[in-house]
C-alpha cells in the first residue's frame, strides 16, 4: 500500500514540474512574439507617419486646403510641415500665405464656437431669469406679433426732499426702428419713485442722461462712466468703448447709480443673466 502511494505521489510531483517547465516555455516564447510584434508595430508606425507627413505630399495637402478653403486643415498641414521638416527650404514659401490662412482659420474656428454656443442658447431658451416678454397690441387690443423684453427693479433713490426713498424702475429693450426701416435695439428705463404707479422720470433711454451714470459690476471688477459711450474706467486706451446691450449682456448683476433732474440720484440692480436668451424668444435677436 505503501509504495502505491509513493508512486502516486511521484507521478504527481514528475508531472507538475514537467507541466512547470512547459508552462514557462511557452510562456518566454510568447513574450518573444510580443516584443516583436511590438518591434514591427512601432517600425510601421514610423513608416506611416513618414508617408503622412512626408514633405512632399504637406506641401501638396496644405495647398489644396488652401484653395478649397480648408483653412483649418490648411493650418494643421503648415504645423505639422514645420514640426517634421524644421530645416526645409520650402518653409519661406508657406511663410507667404501662413498668416492669412491663419486668420481665415481663426475665423473658421469662431464660426464653429459660435454655432455651439447657438445650440446651448437654444436648449436653454425657455431660463430667462429675471427677464419677462411683453406683447405689443394694437388700437385694438390684439397682440400685433411684436415682443419687447422688461424687468422691473426695486431700488431706492435720493434727494433735497427725500433719503432713501422706494424706487420702482422698469428696463424695457425693443427693437428700434427709424421712419424707413428697423434699425438697433434700443433700451428705455422709467424710474416710478415712492412706487406709486407714477412715471417721475424717464432714465438712461434719455439720451441727456447718459452722462451721469456710473455702473459697477463687481463680479468682473469693471466700472463705466459715460464719454458720449461707455468706459472702462479700468482699461487703458480712448478706443474701449461700450454700448449699453453689450454691458447688460455680460450674465452679472450689474449696479447702477443714476443722477436725474433736481439733483436725484438713482440706485438699483439689474440681475442680467439669460438676457440674451430672452432677446432670442422675443425675437429682438436672431441667432
Amino acid at each position: 500500500m505503501r509504495k502505491i502511494i509513493y508512486a502516486v505521489l511521484l507521478f504527481i510531483c514528475t508531472s507538475t514540474c514537467l507541466s512547470s517547465c512547459v508552462t514557462r516555455s511557452r510562456l518566454i516564447e510568447a513574450n518573444k512574439t510580443i516584443d516583436s510584434l511590438k518591434n514591427e508595430n512601432a517600425l510601421l508606425i514610423a513608416e506611416n507617419e513618414e508617408l503622412l507627413n512626408g514633405e512632399e505630399r504637406l506641401v501638396k495637402l496644405y495647398n489644396m486646403n488652401v484653395s478649397k478653403g480648408n483653412y483649418l486643415s490648411a493650418e494643421e498641414n503648415y504645423n505639422n510641415f514645420v514640426k517634421y521638416h524644421p530645416a526645409s527650404i520650402l518653409i519661406k514659401e508657406l511663410e507667404k500665405s501662413i498668416n492669412d490662412v491663419s486668420n481665415k482659420a481663426q475665423s473658421q474656428r469662431d464660426s464653429i464656437d459660435k454655432i455651439i454656443r447657438d445650440s446651448i442658447r437654444l436648449a436653454n431658451i425657455d431660463e430667462l431669469g429675471e427677464w419677462k416678454i411683453g406683447d405689443y397690441v394694437n388700437d385694438f387690443n390684439e397682440p400685433t406679433g411684436e415682443h419687447y423684453v422688461y424687468q422691473r427693479i426695486h431700488g431706492r433713490f435720493s434727494n433735497s426732499a427725500t433719503a432713501n426713498g422706494d424706487l420702482l424702475v422698469k428696463i424695457v429693450i425693443h427693437k428700434g426702428y427709424s421712419r424707413y426701416a428697423l434699425k438697433d435695439i434700443d433700451i428705455d428705463v422709467n424710474y416710478d419713485e415712492y412706487c406709486n404707479g407714477t412715471i417721475d422720470e424717464k432714465g438712461f433711454g434719455n439720451w441727456r442722461q447718459y452722462d451721469a451714470i456710473r455702473i459697477v459690476c463687481h463680479d468682473t471688477k469693471k466700472v463705466y462712466v459715460n464719454d458720449q459711450s461707455f468706459r472702462d474706467l479700468h482699461e487703458n486706451g480712448t478706443d474701449n468703448y461700450f454700448l449699453m446691450l453689450d454691458i447688460l449682456k455680460q450674465n452679472n448683476k450689474i449696479d447702477f447709480k443714476v443722477r436725474g433732474d433736481y439733483k436725484t440720484v438713482y440706485y438699483y440692480t439689474i440681475d442680467t443673466k439669460y438676457l440674451e436668451n430672452a432677446l432670442l424668444k422675443a425675437g429682438i435677436e436672431t441667432l
